[in-house]
């Protein structure tokens, strides 16, 4: 893990989309 306090902005920004688009396909094959 890096020694930063936070992540960086594009590690946030890629996990989130990761987690936006996880969601919104189990919500449509559900």
């Amino acid at each position: 893990m890096s020694t930063r306090p936070a992540p960086d902005p594009l590690l946030i920004a890629c996990a989130l989309g990761i987690e936006h688009l996880a969601l919104r396909s189990g919500d449509r094959s559900a």
